[in-house]
């Protein structure tokens, strides 16, 4: 197993899969599961105490520096896998592309979509990046890194109408009519 030195704190080392190791009292860190289901632990310095999520300290430590405006995101969704391998940085609205929920919804992935899909850019005076519609089916897809999730319809609670919840470039949540769409691709 690869082991490297965490920045700013010599004493401890880290594997490529998230396990910490205080080189001076030669034990293992214990971490804790916070309420937003990441890994933490504490690490000393000066006589100081730090808490650190542990997907951030292997992003750190094997990929280099966090680009300020960025956040560390896990590929697979699994907050559990820490490995250098699985996390990536990305700007905050890449990472909430790739929740497992959303919205209270829980989100589906799929590898690969349909020749047919087309890139959804605009819906009304919204625009949209990494959305894929196909024409046909209707099926709908937001491309996010190396899969695509699955967008899916919901029942609009005051209509009635079918719709998909997407967010603009803007950061804003729209909700696209399925009826409109299929108006619009006739």
């Amino acid at each position: 197993m690869n082991f490297r030195i965490i920045p700013s704190f010599e004493n401890y080392i880290i594997s490529e899969d998230g396990q910490v190791y205080n080189t001076l009292t030669k034990k293992y860190i214990s971490q804790h599961l916070t309420k937003d289901k990441y890994l933490q632990c504490n690490l000393r310095k000066n006589s100081k105490g730090y808490q650190f999520k542990i997907h951030r300290l292997v992003a750190f430590a094997f990929i280099g520096p966090i680009p300020e405006n960025y956040e560390v995101d896990h590929n697979d969704q699994n907050t559990f896998n820490n490995h250098y391998t699985n996390l990536r940085y990305v700007t905050r609205q890449d990472n909430c592309r790739n929740r497992k929920t959303q919205f209270g919804y829980e989100m589906n992935f799929t590898e690969d979509i349909s020749e047919e899909c087309i890139q959804f850019k605009q819906y009304n005076q919204h625009e949209f990046e990494h959305i894929y519609l196909n024409p046909y089916t209707f099926e709908m897809y937001s491309k996010n890194g190396n899969h695509y999730r699955i967008v899916e319809q919901r029942i609009k609670s005051d209509t009635k109408q079918t719709i998909y919840c997407l967010t603009n470039i803007q950061g804003k949540r729209v909700n696209v009519f399925l009826n409109v769409l299929k108006n619009m691709y006739k």
